[in-house]
Order: structure tokens, then C-alpha cells, then sequence
């Protein structure tokens, strides 16, 4: 038996640090690789992330992306 995922694509913006644990915590993955670089460089900026879900719509967790500083700006399917 496999279990389905359905896919959510959101933005994030912040700046300072970026909180690599919230990719396992929310399961998701910069969308391309200039998502990537953009997690290690400084200032203000916008990451492109996909979310790997098995329930249908279910948005990505903005408080606790908020409380590392980090706001999830646009999400689809949420």
C-alpha cells in the first residue's frame, strides 16, 4: 500500500537565519535552486517552498514559522 501526498507551494519571507528545521517539521523543500541559495544569503527575502502533505488543503504551520521571524506570505490550496 502507498500513501498518497498532495503538494501545497507558499512563499515564506524573513530575514536573519533561516529555520532549516521547519523543512522536516513541515515537510516541505525549497522549490527550485534558487530557493536554496536564497536560504543562506542576508537580508530580507521571499523562499518559494513545496509542502508534502497527505490531507488535501491543509496549509503550511504559519505561527510557528512565525516564531523563528519567518511569515508565510501566499500558499496554494490552503
Amino acid at each position: 500500500m502507498t500513501d498518497k501526498y498532495f503538494s501545497v507551494r507558499f512563499t515564506v519571507e524573513g530575514s536573519g537565519r533561516f529555520p532549516l528545521d521547519m523543512l522536516r517539521y513541515d515537510r516541505c523543500c525549497p522549490e527550485d535552486q534558487s530557493d536554496s541559495g536564497r536560504m543562506e544569503a542576508r537580508g530580507l527575502r521571499k523562499i518559494n517552498l513545496i509542502r508534502f502533505t497527505p490531507e488535501k488543503g491543509r496549509p503550511p504551520q504559519a505561527m510557528r514559522w512565525a516564531s523563528f521571524g519567518w511569515y508565510v506570505r501566499s500558499a496554494d490550496g490552503a
